[in-house]
Formats: C-alpha cells, sequence, structure tokens
C-alpha cells in the first residue's frame, strides 16, 4: 500500500530540512567568511520554512538586538528588536526551548518588538544562537499570514542556529588563537632586539653540571668572558661580580628560588667588563623535574642604571626640597582641594599659632585661632586666603593679606599672606599653597616712621613759619627805609638795601623749597595711571608767558601712561623745562621731550641745547643747594634737581644727567608703567 500524500509531504519536508542543515553545515567548514555564511543560512531557512522574513539578529553591547543578516526586511529601517522578554526575538535568549508566537496579535507575552509589528508579522519561532550563558544572538522565522509552526520546524531551526553558533565559536577561537600567535611573535622580536643591542641579557642555569650558559650582554655586564660564558661557566664567576653590600640579599633570593621552585627577581649593582657599576634586575624561574628537583634557571637580566640614577636624583631633590621646606623663614602651609591641611613648616606653625598643629583643616584651624585684618575686624574662613586660593585666586603683591593672628606666646603677630592654586592638566584646583611673613617689627617701624614723618613735617612747617616770619619783618623794614629814606640814599646805599632786600627774598625761597622738599614723601598723592601727555600739557600752560619771553620751542614724542601721583609729575616737568629755558645761553630755548620703553618702566629724556655742564660736575646738580653756576648769572635757589631726584625715588625711578659744555643737556629718568 503506498503512503498517503501528506505522509511523502513530511518525508520530503524531513529530508529537505536536513539537506539544508548538511549544506550549511558543509559552508560552515569551507569559507572563512562569516557574513557569507549568515546570508546563505537565513535565505535557506526562509525557503525551507515557506517565511516571508527570516533574520540573524546579534546581541550587541546594550539592550538591543541588532539584524545581522536576513531576508524580507525593508532597506532603510531600523533592524533592531529589544534584548528583552517583552520581545519575541529578546525571550529567546534565556528560553530553554524554540519560542513560537502563533498570532502575535494576541499573544500578552510581547509588546517591545516594533521591527516585526512595521512588517505586519503574525506569527514566528525564534531560537538562540551559542550558549546560553554568553549567546551571539538569535536566528528567527517569521510570516504575515496567521500559521502554526510544527515541532520539527523549531527542530531545524535549533539545528541551523547549532551550525551557526559552532561556526562564530570557531572563528572566534581561531582570531583569539592567532592574536596571541602575533603577541607572542611581537614579544619574540622586541626580546631579541633588546638583547642584540645590549639592554636585555638572557641565561640559563643549568643545575646539573651547574653551569651558566649566558648571552654575550649578560657575561660582558658581569666581566665574564663571552666565549666562555656561551659554553658554561660557574655561577660563582657572576656572584663574585656582585656588589658586596648586595650580594648576600642575592644569594637569598636565588636559594629561595631553588628552594621553593619559584619565581626568582631583584634589583642590584654589579661591576661590568669596563670596570663601571652598574645598576640591574634579574627576572627568572627555576623549573623542576616531578619530583620537585631544580633542572634548570632561566632568566633574563636588564640594564637600569640610568632609571636608578633618576630614581636617586629625585630622591636627593626631594630630600634637598624638604631640608629647605623646614628651614625657610617664611611659612607655608599646603592644602588639599578639600581645605584638608596637607603640610606645614615650623615657620608656619610659630605663625599661625597653636591652632593649626590641633586642626585638620582649615575650616577647624578658623574654629580654634582668632584671625584679624589688621585693623581688627575678625576673617571669616571663607575669606582667609587658603580658602579663596583653593576657589581659584591668586593672592600676590602689591596687594597681599595682612592679618593679626595670635601666637604661642600670647602676643600677637601683623603677617602678610599670598598664597596660589596648584592646578592638573585639566585645569581644576588640586592643591592650595600659602606663604606666612612676619611683618610684625616691619609694621611696628612703619608705624614709627609715619609718626616721625608727622613729627618732621610739622617740625619744617613751624620751622618755616618761625624763618619766614622775621624775613618779612627784615623786608618789610627794608621797603619802610626805602619809602621814607630813599631820596636821602646815595648810590651806594641804595646798592646795599637791593642787596639786602634780594637776600631776605632768596632766603625766603630757600625756606620754601626746603619745605617742598621734606613734604614729597609725606605730602604725596597715591600713585595710579596718569597720562604724561596731559601733565606736559598742563606745565606749558603754567610757564606760557615763560615760553613766550624766551621764544621757547618745546616739541615732545607720544608721552605713555605711567604709575605716579599728577601733582609731583607737573612739578617734575615743570622744574626741568623751567632748568632748560633758564640755561639755554643766548639762544632760543630748543627743548624735546622723548619716551622709551625699558621693560617694567618708561625713560624720559627732557633734552635741550643750551650752554651744558662738564659731565663731571653733574652728578653733584642733584644735591639741595648745589649750583653749577653763580646765583649772579642765572636766577635760582639750586634746590629744583634736588625736588626732581626725591620725586623720582619715590616713584621708584633713577634719574640721570647727560651733558657737555656748550653741547646741551639731558636729564632722563623712569617711572614705573600701570601694567608692570
Amino acid at each position: 500500500m503506498d503512503p498517503s500524500p501528506s505522509v511523502n509531504d513530511e518525508r520530503h519536508t524531513r529530508v529537505r530540512q536536513q539537506e539544508v542543515v548538511a549544506d550549511i553545515s558543509r559552508q560552515a567548514v569551507e569559507t572563512a567568511d562569516l557574513d557569507s555564511l549568515l546570508a546563505d543560512a537565513v535565505a535557506a531557512v526562509a525557503e525551507t520554512l515557506n517565511t516571508d522574513y527570516c533574520g540573524a539578529f546579534e546581541l550587541t553591547g546594550g539592550d538591543e538586538l541588532r539584524l545581522r543578516s536576513g531576508v524580507g526586511w525593508q532597506d532603510g529601517d531600523d533592524a533592531r528588536v529589544p534584548a528583552t522578554g517583552d520581545s519575541q526575538p529578546g525571550a529567546a535568549l534565556t528560553a530553554d526551548r524554540p519560542v513560537v508566537v502563533d498570532d502575535l496579535r494576541t499573544d500578552n507575552r510581547f509588546t517591545g518588538a516594533a521591527l516585526l509589528t512595521r512588517h505586519g508579522v503574525t506569527s514566528g519561532v525564534s531560537v538562540p544562537v551559542g550558549p546560553s550563558a554568553e549567546p551571539w544572538g538569535v536566528l528567527g522565522a517569521y510570516t504575515t499570514e496567521k500559521r502554526g509552526f510544527t515541532e520539527r520546524d523549531a527542530t531545524f531551526l535549533r539545528s541551523v542556529a547549532n551550525v551557526l553558533a559552532t561556526a562564530i565559536e570557531t572563528r572566534q577561537t581561531k582570531a583569539e588563537i592567532e592574536e596571541t600567535e602575533q603577541f607572542l611573535r611581537d614579544a619574540k622580536s622586541q626580546l631579541e632586539a633588546a638583547t642584540e643591542a645590549g639592554a636585555v641579557g638572557t641565561w640559563e642555569w643549568r643545575l646539573q653540571p651547574d653551569k651558566i650558559v649566558a648571552g654575550p650582554s649578560f657575561a660582558e655586564t658581569f666581566d665574564v668572558d663571552p666565549e666562555a660564558a656561551r659554553d658554561g661557566v660557574s655561577p660563582d664567576q657572576f656572584i663574585a661580580a656582585i656588589h658586596d653590600d648586595d650580594r648576600e640579599r642575592v644569594e637569598r633570593a636565588i636559594e629561595e628560588a631553588l628552594a621553593t621552585c619559584g619565581e626568582y627577581e631583584a634589583e642590584y649593582r654589579v661591576w661590568n667588563a669596563d670596570d663601571e657599576l652598574r645598576w640591574v634586575v634579574a627576572r627568572g624561574r627555576v623549573e623542576c623535574d616531578e619530583d620537585g628537583t631544580p633542572v634548570t634557571f632561566p632568566g633574563a637580566l636588564t640594564d637600569i642604571t640610568e632609571r636608578k640614577r633618576a630614581e636617586l636624583e629625585r630622591r636627593r631633590s626631594k630630600e634637598q626640597l624638604e631640608s629647605l621646606f623646614e628651614v625657610l623663614p617664611v611659612g607655608v602651609i599646603v592644602a588639599d582641594a578639600d581645605g584638608h591641611i596637607v603640610r606645614a613648616n615650623e615657620a608656619a606653625r610659630q605663625l599661625a599659632g597653636t591652632g593649626l598643629d590641633d586642626a585638620d583643616s582649615i575650616a577647624e584651624y578658623h574654629q580654634n585661632q582668632t584671625v584679624c585684618t589688621d585693623a581688627g575686624e575678625p576673617v571669616d574662613s571663607a575669606e582667609w586666603t587658603i580658602s579663596r586660593v583653593l576657589d581659584g585666586e591668586t593672592v600676590t603683591h602689591p596687594d597681599p593679606d595682612v592679618y593679626e593672628i595670635g601666637s604661642d606666646d600670647g602676643e600677637s603677630r601683623i603677617v602678610r599672606v599670598t598664597g596660589k592654586p596648584v592646578r592638573d592638566e585639566h585645569g581644576d584646583v588640586t592643591r592650595g599653597v600659602v606663604t606666612l611673613t612676619d611683618i610684625t617689627e616691619r609694621r611696628a617701624y612703619e608705624r614709627k616712621l609715619e609718626e616721625s614723618n608727622e613729627q618732621l613735617d610739622q617740625f619744617a612747617h613751624a620751622v618755616s613759619h618761625d624763618l619766614q616770619e622775621p624775613l618779612r619783618m627784615v623786608s618789610g623794614y627794608l621797603e619802610l627805609l626805602e619809602d621814607r629814606y630813599g631820596d636821602d640814599l646815595d648810590g651806594d646805599a641804595k646798592e646795599f638795601m637791593d642787596f639786602a632786600v634780594d637776600g631776605a627774598e632768596r632766603m625766603s625761597g630757600m625756606i620754601q623749597g626746603l619745605l617742598e622738599y621734606s613734604r614729597i614723601d609725606t605730602r604725596g598723592a597715591p600713585l595710579e595711571p596718569v597720562e604724561l601727555d596731559d601733565v606736559l600739557a598742563d606745565v606749558r600752560d603754567t610757564l606760557r608767558m615763560r615760553i613766550e619771553e624766551t621764544d621757547a620751542e618745546i616739541t615732545a614724542d607720544p608721552l605713555p601712561c605711567v604709575e605716579g601721583d599728577a601733582g609731583q609729575l607737573r612739578q617734575l616737568f615743570q622744574n626741568l623745562l623751567d632748568n632748560a629755558i633758564e640755561y639755554s645761553g643766548d639762544d632760543p630755548p630748543r627743548i624735546h621731550v622723548a619716551a622709551d620703553r625699558d621693560g617694567a618702566a618708561w625713560t624720559i629724556s627732557v633734552s635741550d641745547d643750551g650752554i651744558g655742564v662738564d659731565t663731571d660736575a653733574a652728578t653733584d646738580l642733584f644735591g639741595v643747594f648745589e649750583r653749577h653756576h653763580g646765583a649772579e648769572e642765572y636766577d635760582g635757589m639750586g634746590i629744583g634737581l634736588a625736588l626732581c631726584e626725591r620725586i623720582v625715588d619715590r616713584h621708584g625711578g633713577d634719574i640721570w644727567f647727560d651733558s657737555e659744555p656748550d653741547e646741551g643737556a639731558t636729564v632722563s629718568f623712569t617711572l614705573p608703567a600701570p601694567d608692570a
């Protein structure tokens, strides 16, 4: 009796499925191209099971399955499905049997596979590819018409998935083997190159008959004949070359490795063939037989002399810095980014008081120690220098912090504090460093000096008043004599009267000049940016009549902005221009003002073409009442250049005089730039 048609169909389907599995298995062995294998496998599955879609989904690093190869999926689709239990492919990853869905529209188990929904999938079967512990992905077949997949269909799909899993694992294993082999080849090449260059020496200690066979680099490092070392020499020859202070330690390490059949590593010094002391590191391993008896002891030696020298130099530098840190005459405090005190030297502990020793952090220090401003106001911990430095602020000259801090002896100290943040390569603050300088005595001296200057100013004013009063009386009575008896006086008497009046006026001018000279430091305004072009313009207006009377010509380069006292700078320019006009000789004065930048300062020069002076006598002209020409020749009190020098000195500059007789003169001086 012939079999029924349905039986024949089932037999044909089973045979066809077996043929497909066999073909895919053969292709897996013959081809190394995984993508080609996957493409042929999903095409064969779709044809054999007569499905609309088939896909090999690879598990990515995230919670997704990506379509690695497929049949029927539309181009441009985001071919991904969730690798979670709410999608049919995702559920297959952890299921112990194929996941079959007869109608996805009514199956409440799965909701998360938008890819399947977009393609109108109704029925499907999915199986994992690879072991459940570490699956590679999922193989699935799907139809748009409702269909019941049989147990045989699921078994066929699992068989194909098993073939693919074996092929994938074989390729991964092969890749790992090739990578390992390449690593070993590279390591061998590097070792050979290092040995050839003398950076590494190799040895093999053959314990029977107790000979060390070594390469030339190793032998020369121990002052052993390379030819003899190639055939094998006694270990004593190598041991003898080791530095006396290291030999016993090295021998103990060797004995321990031999006793335990273990690893050996030692750093030590050795005398080489050139009688140089070299640092080396030796590494090896004792190989033993089955009874635990050492048979051979191979290893490699690396010259680390340069590294050791660098380490020793760093150690010496660190020790020197540590010593310097402790003996610095200023206090130093180092805190980490969280405000914990990392380091503080002895000077810092003395200046900051006992609170510093008892505190772990800046905040705790402020709880135990009173810190006030120079004016006596308490300082909040967030406003203290180190706190601001840790916030990224740099506190330095010319605006350091000044605090009054209680010291261990019960007396307050005036302390100047500067600080700077330490940043890493990303610009983040990792530490803060502040320095503390005791300025108690300096501040006391400054206060005494201020009091002294104030007293001196009062004294100068009183003396000026007391001296001026008799002079005014003399001048007054001389004028009365001239008014009442002028007609009765002969020529000599009138001349004597003129001399007396002129002398009194000169004396009055000298007293006024001395008063101005004494007030340069005590009555000056704070230094601030000043435009010298404006100063020169003001002085020209003041000297307008003098300029017109003498037909003087004053030219100037563009003048800079400097840090200065505008009033004193006007006096400086007026004295210099007035001198240039006064000592111009018979010709109309020709004066030029120039400016040149020199680092952090500007050099200003006032030049004229007047009578000049001898260079040897020029330096004396800056003294009080010093004159090169007599009063009968030229007007003046001999105090103008002394005032100029005092003004320049207050501005932190220098002033000098260049001149030759009958060739004019140049007075130059320096003033600080505001951006210095």
